[in-house]
């Protein structure tokens, strides 16, 4: 830690930021307080100077104080005032319940209460959630959306439901039919809603990502009007329009010489716009471990800066003038693409390096990586939870290690002799191996954490696809430009880059077909991320012979012995394995631990849908559809099952073939590429049949799964569970799609649980005359999402459940749930979970 004191004293601040986060409400000053005693004493076992532990010591702190004052200050509170979230859980006998809890103040957010005489009342705000706004502010960002454009609104007064609001805050707004510029004053009424952290396993965090980006809610036309009453002629909405007019110029360029397939692949290479590639394709690339080609990055800032530097020097203007106009440039050029975290780190690294060509200094590359995420978190600390950041910062970690790699193959001979003219080729070959495996060495454990997949030929696809790259933006900037002037010359200008993106597509569609394409991880905790990385440095120091060299002067001092230097490099070794393997074991046990039987009530807004994981490892899904989320399958259901690790559906029940318990199905069965999710059997309800054929099952057949029809009676088992369907019998004939759902009895030797579809009453008077159920429930999937004409007491009282689920979205147009239902769970002696209020509800058997 003496050398390099930059990047130590930046990740000494990052340090702090981090135990901000993560440390408990309570207790963040003391937790603080001894990992930074911690810390000095590793400093001084390190024999660190004195001077260097008070400098990094004192970042740590101002870290710490940093990213609280910005909480403290944050406009969130003003506006929907100081709500925490946390993880609630409740024990019962032989399981436990977990959902996420709304606190305001001390005040929970809902209330489910009865009195003594039974009746129910419900007390729920909306405080923390939902606000009403009358201000004004001025457009800073338009992006066009699948219903109109969408806003980034600067807001720099409004009245609130909470009074005066002074600070200056940023929403979006979705959807606006209204054509907006950059600078347009705008005036905005109606309701805001904030972001909230993720209700299901794998979900996006927008609390966090927009939180990151300093803005705190949106809305959408039908909630909020807009209307303009000026324009700021302020020097950098002038300059931001100028730029936004620019690319706009060079999207027509685009359409000009590109067919419309290639356009859009190279409006989100070269302009950062990625509304024009289709889902499929950026589906595809992600899956083939390439998506960072879309990435304005390093690549693109190297080319604009270092070609512009380079000809600037060849004409004669000094190093300083020619930094100072290479930086300026690609800073305008990062402005005109979004100005994204990975372009501020390109863009500072760069200006680092020729900061260093001014000055006479060699650039080193952790200086440059401390240096650029501390320029990112000093100007928003918010930004250390965004996952594209990690990503970013980790890609060029990778670099850093992967040269630190080269270096000890340069300690074998034969390494070294490749560096000769004749096998001067074969030496890039090999280094360009090892530069992607280093890189994928520290990325890939993000990748697993962000993504819950690794592609396994990702590797070997970056070797060949990162080189090309060069050419591809090459190609793409000059042929953009030169089509302002002369479309022809243009169009022979950007060929090569054309072809270059047609032979990544190729190369992920041939890869795609190759087995093992992708691995399934799961979301890895985060002890097997910290396992992982210690194995990593502690093997990547035991292999390093400056090290052993120093290793053996300690030796040879404290023991007067000179020990072989081959016998410790022998010894290093073995010791990186044995590493390896304690790591290894490590993660087992981890993933052992955390990897156990759960049943997931997901939040699907107004719909249904249940992951089961049983003991025996088999994995069931139980409908998974909504009527309120159109995306449904992409942003919950399919990052649901691979957070859980559910890569091999063995049975996906459904219901019935209403949409809002099939839209997630359909999904995951109309998507053309492999996703890394396979299912064995469809399970429906026999009287489906009579009901025709419908879309669902077309594609479930065209994909080769087996369907499997079920009525009452029918039991499915593999020992650690039994499912038998309840309903519908053979002589229930009511014609109705809810009335004929599949009701189905889950058991095991922890738990029972009924999940009860849409059925109402007639569903549920078949099911009490049949006879069926026999015996206590612990856990009731209360039908119908909580409507009145599914509520029966003798029903309810027949079960005798601790627990009733109900799954709704919030605020729903059908009042679900009704309040004779709730009353009658209440009087029942049933504690309600609601998904609308709680976001995903897990079940952990004890």
């Amino acid at each position: 830690m003496n050398k390099r004191p930059l990047f130590w004293a930046v990740m000494c601040f990052a340090l702090g930021e981090v135990l901000y986060i993560v440390a408990d409400k309570g207790n963040k000053i003391s937790t603080t307080l001894v990992v930074l005693i911690c810390l000095a004493i590793i400093y001084r076992k390190l024999k660190v100077k004195w001077f260097k532990v008070v400098v990094y010591s004192l970042m740590l702190m101002v870290g710490f104080l940093r990213i609280s004052w910005e909480d403290a200050c944050y406009p969130y509170y003003k506006l929907f005032g100081p709500v925490e979230y946390e993880i609630g859980e409740a024990y019962y006998g032989g399981y436990s319940v977990e959902h996420l809890t709304a606190q305001y103040g001390n005040a929970l957010c809902w209330k489910d209460s009865s009195d003594e005489y039974g009746s129910y009342s419900q007390e729920y705000n909306n405080l923390g959630r939902y606000t009403n706004i009358n201000g004004a502010g001025v457009v800073e960002d338009v992006t066009t959306g699948g219903s109109g454009y969408n806003l980034t609104v600067l807001i720099n007064y409004s009245e609130t439901d909470r009074g005066n609001i002074g600070n200056s805050y940023r929403i979006i707004l979705y959807g606006i039919a209204e054509k907006y510029s950059i600078g347009d004053c705008v005036r905005v009424e109606g309701e805001l809603v904030a972001f909230v952290p993720r209700g299901n396993p794998g979900e996006f965090n927008r609390g966090n990502y927009y939180k990151a980006r300093g803005i705190v809610g949106y809305s959408f036309q039908g909630a909020m009007l807009v209307s303009w009453v000026g324009k700021d002629d302020g020097l950098w909405y002038r300059l931001k329009s100028v730029l936004y007019g620019f690319r706009d110029e060079l999207e027509k360029s685009l359409e000009g010489i590109c067919d419309d397939d290639s356009k859009g692949l190279y409006s989100g290479i070269l302009l950062g716009d990625k509304a024009d590639i289709p889902d499929k394709d950026m589906l595809l690339y992600r899956m083939s471990g390439i998506a960072h080609i879309f990435a304005i990055s390093g690549l693109h800032i190297g080319i604009i800066g270092g070609v512009l530097y380079k000809l600037l020097r060849k004409f004669g203007i000094r190093f300083l003038p020619s930094s100072i106009l290479a930086v300026g440039l690609t800073v305008l050029y990062g402005i005109m693409t979004g100005f994204s975290f990975s372009t501020m780190r390109a863009i500072v690294m760069l200006g680092l390096s020729l900061l260093g060509e001014v000055l006479g200094r060699r650039y080193d590359l952790l200086t440059g990586i401390g240096l650029a995420l501390g320029v990112l978190l000093i100007g928003q600390p918010f930004r250390i939870l965004d996952g594209g950041l990690l990503l970013s910062f980790g890609a060029v970690a990778g670099v850093a290690v992967s040269k630190y790699i080269v270096k000890l193959f340069e300690n074998i001979k034969s390494f070294r002799q490749l560096q000769r003219k004749k096998t001067r080729r074969l030496y890039s070959m090999v280094s360009s191996v090892i530069f992607a495996m280093g890189i994928n060495l520290v990325t890939v454990p993000l990748i697993a954490y962000t993504y819950f997949q690794i592609p396994l030929y990702g590797v070997l696809l970056n070797v060949i696809i990162v080189p090309l790259m060069s050419l591809t933006v090459f190609c793409g900037f000059f042929g953009v430009l030169l089509g302002l002037v002369n479309q022809f010359f243009a169009r022979l200008v950007i060929l090569p880059g054309v072809w270059s993106l047609k032979i990544y597509q190729g190369m992920c569609t041939l890869f795609q077909e190759l087995p093992f394409d992708v691995i399934n991880t799961g979301k890895p905790h985060i002890i097997e991320l910290i396992i992982y990385y210690s194995v990593l440095c502690v093997s990547l120091i035991c292999l390093n012979p400056s090290y052993i060299s120093r290793l053996r002067k300690w030796i040879h001092h404290r023991k007067k012995k000179w020990i072989p230097y081959m016998q410790l490099r022998i010894v290093g070794c073995l010791v990186a394995a044995m590493a390896i393997i304690i790591g290894s074991a490590g993660v087992i046990t981890v993933r052992c631990l955390y990897d156990r039987e759960k049943v997931i009530f997901l939040d699907v807004g107004q719909g249904d849908g249940t992951l089961i994981k049983t003991a025996n490892g088999t994995n069931i899904v139980v409908d998974t559809g909504s009527t309120t989320n159109d995306s449904l399958g992409e942003y919950v259901v399919y990052p649901a099952l691979l957070a859980e690790n559910m890569g091999h559906i063995d049975y996906w029940f459904i219901s019935h073939l209403d949409e809002d318990h099939t839209s997630g199905l359909e999904y995951m069965l109309s998507l053309e590429i492999d996703v890394g999710i396979t299912i064995d059997n469809i399970v429906l309800s026999r009287n489906v049949k009579e009901f025709g054929s419908d879309s669902l099952i077309e594609l479930a057949i065209a994909k080769g799964i087996n369907i499997i029809y079920m009525q009452q009676g029918d039991v499915l088992t593999d020992k650690s569970f039994v499912i038998e369907a309840v309903h519908p019998g053979d002589t229930f004939e009511l014609e109705d799609k809810n009335e004929q759902s599949l009701v189905l009895s889950y058991k095991t030797d922890k738990i029972s649980i009924l999940f009860t579809g849409d059925i109402g009453e007639q569903g549920i008077n078949a099911i009490m005359k049949d006879g069926i159920i026999s015996g206590r429930y612990n856990i009731l999937k209360v039908p119908h999402h909580g409507s009145k004409y599914s509520y029966s007491m003798l029903f309810l009282d027949k079960l005798e459940a601790e627990v009733a689920v109900i799954s709704c979205a919030e605020r729903n147009s059908y009042g679900h749930p009704h309040k004779d239902m709730l009353e009658g769970l209440i009087c029942s002696g049933c504690d309600i979970y609601r998904t609308d209020n709680m976001g995903a509800i897990s079940i952990y058997p004890q």
